[in-house]
């Protein structure tokens, strides 16, 4: 069973109010809201983190609930919300879940408020070491200054191997798993049994 680490605010016990948009009103300083609103669960097994569902109770409602997927084993979820944990089969959170997510990560040191992590030195820097790391498949410390088509090159050959569609960007589902890779501590989905 693997344990989250650091946790963020939690959703479910810092609710949101009605109509509240959850990458506006969760970040705090030094993290970054995803939202991603055709998801699906290979997605989210694969980020590996909590994310903030929207929930639609029925076809007719208009205003969706949120709640915090806390973990998934095998046909199950677990959701928090309302300061209420439930375990459910994923064929039923399928039946009120339309795709809708949102969850926080750990931006890197340097990455600017808006645009791209390479738009500032400090994070094309921080990048490019995470990459040469091992875990992220790339030459290792201390060679030479990495050239934009390198660096395009290494983020695309780690987006392959992690499944993700590669286009060769930074974007945030990649520094993610990059995170994740290269061991900043962040929290994941639960394993329950």
């Amino acid at each position: 069973m693997r344990r989250p680490g650091r946790r963020w605010p939690r959703p479910g016990g810092a609710a949101l109010p009605a109509g509240a948009d959850a990458c506006t009103t969760l970040p705090r300083e030094g993290l970054r809201c995803y939202r991603n609103r055709r998801a699906g669960l290979n997605l989210v097994r694969q980020i590996d983190r909590p994310v903030l569902l929207a929930l639609y109770p029925s076809e007719e409602a208009e205003a969706p609930v949120s709640v915090l997927l806390r973990g998934l084993d095998g046909d199950n979820a677990t959701l928090e919300g309302g300061g209420r944990s439930l375990r459910v089969p994923v064929a039923e959170l399928a039946q009120v879940w339309r795709g809708e997510i949102a969850t926080l990560w750990r931006a890197p040191v340097g990455m600017p408020d808006r645009g791209e992590i390479t738009d500032s030195p400090a994070g094309a820097a921080w990048l490019d070491q995470r990459l040469a790391s091992k875990a992220a498949g790339g030459s290792g410390p201390g060679s030479k200054p990495v050239t934009p088509a390198q660096r395009q090159s290494r983020i695309h050959r780690f987006q392959l191997a992690q499944g993700v569609t590669p286009d060769g960007r930074a974007g945030p589902l990649t520094l993610m798993l990059l995170n994740r890779a290269t061991g900043v501590n962040e929290p994941r989905l639960r394993n329950t049994p």
